[in-house]
């Protein structure tokens, strides 16, 4: 089946699609992006993921050319046109063409959405959870959802020497994020999450408001790595992972090393929460 795309005012099979040699995104990496999923072609969190988008491109000084409202057609065109259920969705900025590689006109950026299958996980990594190995770094301008990965993906051959399922970021004796994802402890029925220089990820915030509403504690403050033993559970969530069991960090198991009781209700009351939200 044909795939399709947008960019720059188009809708085009993605084949036909294509970005300048001379845009920013591709000699500089200077582009901001968000990623979106659906359930049951609904677009989950559209408004979340769009203020995040914007605040981005904020941080970045770029402008985003089309309004949210037009964005939204847009998006449920190419739903519709892909015909993909469960589907991620990645809206890409860059500066544009630039004629020397330095400068950009705001008036002028690169813009594309793509609309693909949704990645899948195996049904053991939410019954069994996964293990993470940390990393010390912090992403440039971690408040921003930039189209910069060189950490992770030059990361990547360690990742799987190591045998783990994600990295960790940690700087000065703290946790921050992960990769592509935000990270929960869990001590007792308190839930511990990082806030300052991080990327604040939609489902972070959806966990948060959530637990908050079943009886849970919520610190949103700064995790010590030398506290991670004391953490009884702990999870990760992102937009194509929602709440995913975290049982090894390092070498060191957390909690007695199994899916905690806790995480298994968050993980319960989520999808609940997401059904009802999509009827």
């Amino acid at each position: 089946m044909k795939n399709y795309c947008y960019i720059n005012g188009k809708i085009l099979p993605t084949e036909k699609a294509a970005v300048s040699v001379n845009d920013l995104g591709v000699i500089r990496g200077f582009g901001a992006f968000d990623y979106l999923r659906t359930y049951r072609g609904v677009p989950f969190l559209f408004d979340e993921h769009m203020t995040r988008f914007k605040r981005t491109a904020k941080i970045l000084k770029m402008r985003i050319p089309i309004k949210r409202n037009e964005m939204r057609k847009i998006i449920e065109m190419l739903i519709r046109k892909n015909k993909i259920d469960d589907a991620g969705i990645r809206t890409v900025l860059t500066g544009g063409v630039s004629a020397n590689g330095v400068d950009y006109d705001l008036r002028t950026p690169t813009l594309f959405i793509t609309v693909k299958e949704l990645p899948k996980y195996p049904k053991t990594v939410y019954e069994r959870g996964v293990s993470l190995m940390t990393f010390e770094y912090m992403r440039e301008f971690p408040e921003a959802k930039s189209t910069n990965y060189l950490r992770m993906l030059t990361l990547s051959s360690e990742k799987k020497k190591r045998n783990a399922f994600e990295i960790l970021y940690k700087f000065n004796g703290r946790i921050y994020e992960g990769t592509t994802f935000n990270f929960f402890g869990i001590k007792n029925k308190t839930l511990i999450t990082p806030k300052q220089n991080i990327l604040m990820g939609t489902r972070r915030n959806f966990v948060i408001t959530l637990a908050k509403k079943y009886g849970y504690t919520v610190l949103e403050r700064p995790l010590a790595v030398s506290a991670l033993p004391q953490l009884s559970e702990s999870f990760i969530t992102s937009t194509t992972r929602d709440i995913l069991p975290v049982v090894k960090i390092d070498a060191r198991a957390i909690g007695n090393g199994k899916v905690g009781i806790h995480t298994k209700v968050l993980m319960d009351v989520y999808k609940t929460r997401v059904r009802e939200m999509i009827q």
